[in-house]
């Protein structure tokens, strides 16, 4: 995190940078790390949990929630201004060249698509932002990893979302990034760099990483995590709900944002569906 490598991002992070107006979105020089500004809510929620997060956390180290490592708030007096400020690991963890494919994955089909065009091939996705899960279907279809990780991944997935739910969390994503690590190699300097390369990913107190692995299709590795958890399914999130619905004039609905144990049931149901033969009846 040191200032004079991270400058030239930093200037290019500020209002008119990624995200919405007036947003602070900021990757470190070596991509490991992101700092972003969060709200007010975000922050009271992240309050909220943070004794049972930081328990949870110490007791599940494989869990693929996306790790938070501080939160920090800066108070200006004049003109009086205040910020808050989140740190967290990359789920990417490489330069977004390397990157080929990223999807946000919520098990939801309501509006849940990022390409219409039916001419659009899977080499061209590179380009083509953030997909959703309409466009894995369509495109990846299954996770490609072996049964044995596939059923471990799941349990570990029950165990994550068990807890979130019980935290009233809801709208959190599967965060899968399909990452090129031989470009990354090559660019830097060829042999020696895959050591780096695993060097950039964290693993869990047994060796095992259910963040980062090989895919059985093709040369590529899958980066997952589960973000965007600072979300509670408060009096806001009902009316949204009821809203929505109301605009469809479809009681039924079944958009993205539900209750805390709807929310995960869905979301564990989809994650059956994409992970190969990884359900405890399987």
């Amino acid at each position: 995190l040191d200032l004079k490598q991270n400058f030239s991002r930093i200037v290019k992070s500020g209002v008119n940078g990624g995200g919405k107006s007036g947003e602070f979105f900021f990757f470190s020089d070596d991509n490991r790390f992101i700092i972003k500004t969060i709200g007010e809510a975000e922050l009271d929620v992240f309050k909220d949990i943070l004794p049972g997060y930081a328990k949870y956390l110490k007791m599940n180290p494989n869990s693929i929630i996306a790790k938070i490592y501080g939160v920090f708030t800066f108070e200006v007096a004049e003109p009086p201004e205040r910020y808050n400020l989140i740190l967290m690991r990359n789920i990417n963890g490489y330069p977004s060249d390397c990157v080929d494919r990223k999807y946000d994955l919520k098990g939801s089909t309501v509006g849940r698509i990022a390409i219409k065009d039916p001419s659009v091939t899977m080499a061209e996705l590179k380009h083509l932002g953030v997909l959703k899960d309409l466009d894995f279907d369509r495109f990846e279809k299954t996770v490609h990893m072996d049964t044995s990780g596939s059923k471990k991944l799941y349990k570990q997935l029950e165990s994550d979302i068990k807890f979130l739910s019980s935290q009233g969390l809801v709208d959190y994503s599967l965060a899968v990034y399909v990452i090129n690590r031989k470009k990354f190699e090559l660019s830097n300097g060829g042999k020696g760099q895959e050591e780096e390369s695993t060097k950039r990913v964290s693993t869990g107190k047994s060796g095992e990483s259910y963040v980062s692995f090989k895919s059985t299709k093709e040369d590529k590795y899958y980066h997952i995590g589960i973000i965007d958890y600072l979300i509670q399914f408060n009096l806001r999130k009902k009316s949204e709900v009821f809203f929505k619905k109301m605009k469809a004039f479809d009681p039924n609905l079944d958009i993205s944002v539900q209750k805390p144990m709807y929310y995960g049931e869905r979301f564990l149901k989809y994650m059956e569906k994409i992970l190969p033969h990884s359900s405890n009846q399987s």
